[in-house]
């Protein structure tokens, strides 16, 4: 999403471990985009898909 001409998320002030279950199978999804940029915008190993 882009706000203020930034790019941002929808979890931008969750911590890692709100955003790891929030992004899961089990998790509603919205906060994987902010997984990605916080981890320099790499789909790393650990990513739930």
């Amino acid at each position: 999403m882009i706000y203020n001409d930034k790019v941002t998320n929808y979890c931008p002030t969750k911590n890692n471990n709100d955003i790891n279950s929030n992004c899961s199978k089990t998790g509603n999804c919205h906060c994987c985009s902010a997984k990605i940029m916080r981890d320099g915008w790499e789909i790393k190993d650990d990513y739930p898909w």
